[in-house]
C-alpha cells in the first residue's frame, strides 16, 4: 500500500493549534511531582514499585556516592577509598573530575540539590530537543520521559543526567559550531567516557573539516584517558555489571551464567560464552549497517534531529559493546524519537522500520514494569526485554549505516571488499 495507514495518526504538527509539548509538561510535571513527595513519604518504595522502580535505601542513592566523596576527600582520604554511611563497601566510582565541587565546599547536605539539578537538567534539555510536537507524538515522548528507565535515573539522582545535558549541548551547536559541539562532546566523554561514542556526528562537515575535527577531539580524549587508565580500571572494577534488566552485549550470557552457577553447575567456559557474546554483537552491527548501507538515500539534508538521532544511536550502540548497563543509560534514546517521529510521518522507505525501533525502545525503557508490581506471567519481561534490546541494537545499527554522510558513505563502499556492485541507492 502506498500510504500505509498505521501512520495517518502522525500529521505535521504544524497543521494544528495544539502543541503537544505542553502534555509532556503536565506529565512531566506530574511524574516529578510524585517523586518528590516520595523523598520522605513511608510508603517511598511502595509508590516507586507503582512507577516500575526498586527504590534504592535511600532517595537519590547514586548522586549520594558523589556527595559524600566529596565530604571523604575533603577529610583527605583517597578518592576511591570506602566512603561512610549506611551501605558497607561503597565507593566511589566516577573518574576524579566529579570531586571538583568539593573545593567550593559542597558535601552530602547538598545531595537532594545536585540531584534535583542533574533532573531538572536532563528535563530542560530534552524540552529543547524537541519542535511542536502532536498529541500522538507527544505521547510517544511521555512514553519515554516518564518510563520506569527514566524514573530509575531520577530515583537514583544518577549523574547520566548531567551527561545526558551535556551531550545536548553538543548536538545544538553541531550545525554551525562544530568545533564547540565537538569540545562538548568531549567535555561529556570526561565526565563519564562513553559519550565519546556520539563523537562522529561531528562527520556531518564536509570531510576536510570532518576529519580535521575528529582527529583532534579523539586525540585529545586518547590522552585523557591515558593520562587517568590507574581510575579507568579502578572504575571499572567496582562497578556493579547487571544481567537481565541491564542492557548489552552481555547481559544474557551473564544471565545464564549466573543461573548455572544459582543450580550448582559451575561454569568453565564463562570466557568462550562472554566471547560468542560479543562476537554476536559485532555481526549483528556490521550486517545491519551494511545492509543499511545499501538502502540509503543519498545526499540526504543534515538536521538538528537527525545530529540527535546519531549522538543517541551511537551512544546505544556503543555502551551496548561495553556489555553490561543499567536501564537509566537508556534515557539517552531520547535522542533519537524527533528524527524517527519524522520517519515515521512522512518517508515511505523508513516508517516502518522507524516504528519497530520505537515499538522496540517501548519494550525496553518499560519492560522492569511488570515484575516491579508482580503482575501475572511478569517474569516473560525477562525475555522480552533481551529480544527488545537485540531489536533495538540492529535497527539503530541499519539506521546509522542508511543516513551516513555521502563522502563517508562513499569512502566505506570504496574500501569494503567486493562492495563496488553494491551502491547505495538513490
Amino acid at each position: 500500500m502506498k500510504n500505509f495507514q498505521l501512520f495517518r495518526f502522525l500529521k505535521p504538527a504544524a497543521a494544528t493549534r495544539w502543541d503537544g509539548r505542553l502534555a509532556v509538561v503536565a506529565a512531566v510535571l506530574l511524574w516529578l511531582s510524585i517523586a518528590l513527595g516520595t523523598v520522605y513519604s513511608p510508603q517511598r518504595d511502595q509508590i516507586w514499585r507503582h512507577l516500575g522502580v526498586y527504590a534504592g535505601i535511600e532517595s537519590f542513592s547514586d548522586a549520594r556516592v558523589v556527595t559524600l566523596a566529596w565530604d571523604n576527600v575533603r577529610q583527605g582520604h583517597g578518592a576511591y577509598d570506602e566512603l561512610p554511611g549506611e551501605v558497607p563497601n561503597q565507593h566511589f566510582n566516577y573518574p576524579r573530575v566529579w570531586l571538583l565541587p568539593h573545593f567550593l565546599g559542597l558535601g552530602a547536605r547538598h545531595t537532594e540539590a545536585f540531584a534535583w539539578a542533574g533532573i531538572l537538567f536532563f528535563y530542560l534539555s530534552s524540552f529543547l530537543l524537541m519542535g511542536r510536537l502532536t498529541t500522538s507524538e507527544a505521547f510517544i515522548y511521555i512514553l519515554i520521559l516518564c518510563s520506569p528507565a527514566s524514573m530509575l535515573a531520577v530515583e537514583r539522582g544518577n549523574t547520566d543526567l548531567f551527561v545526558f545535558g551535556v551531550v545536548v549541548m553538543g548536538v545544538l551547536w553541531a550545525a554551525k559550531r562544530g568545533s564547540l559541539s565537538a569540545a562538548a562532546l568531549c567535555a561529556a566523554a570526561v565526565l563519564k567516557l562513553f559519550p565519546v561514542f556520539a563523537l562522529p556526528i561531528c562527520l556531518r562537515e564536509n570531510k576536510h573539516r570532518a576529519l580535521t575535527t575528529m582527529a583532534i577531539a579523539g586525540g585529545g580524549f586518547f590522552i585523557y584517558v591515558l593520562a587517568t587508565l590507574p581510575d579507568v580500571a579502578q572504575v571499572r572494577a567496582i562497578t556493579p555489571h547487571p544481567t537481565l534488566f541491564g542492557f548489552g552485549c552481555m547481559t544474557l550470557v551473564d544471565g545464564i551464567i549466573k543461573w548455572l552457577a544459582m543450580h550448582g553447575h559451575e561454569s568453565h567456559f564463562t570466557a568462550v560464552f562472554r566471547g560468542l557474546g560479543f562476537a554476536t554483537g559485532v555481526t549483528v552491527f556490521l550486517g545491519a549497517g551494511w545492509s543499511g548501507l545499501k538502502h540509503r538515500c543519498q545526499n540526504a539534508l543534515t538536521s538538528r534531529k537527525l545530529d540527535a538521532f546519531r549522538a543517541g544511536a551511537l551512544i546505544y550502540i556503543g555502551v551496548f559493546f561495553i556489555g553490561n548497563n543499567y536501564e537509566y543509560r537508556l534515557i539517552f534514546l531520547v535522542l533519537c524519537l524527533g528524527q524517527l517521529l519524522i520517519w515515521m510521518r512522512g518517508d515511505q522507505k523508513f516508517r516502518r522500520l522507524a516504528a519497530v525501533t520505537l515499538l522496540a525502545a517501548a519494550l525496553a525503557v518499560w519492560a522492569r514494569w511488570p515484575l516491579a508490581n508482580e503482575l501475572p506471567g511478569c517474569n516473560l519481561a525477562i525475555p522480552i526485554a533481551q529480544i527488545a534490546h537485540w531489536t533495538l541494537f540492529s535497527l539503530l545499527a541499519w539506521f546509522v549505516g542508511a543516513t551516513l554522510p555521502d563522502w563517508l558513505a562513499n569512502m566505506v563502499v570504496g574500501y569494503l571488499p567486493g562492495a563496488g556492485s553494491s551502491k547505495p541507492t538513490k
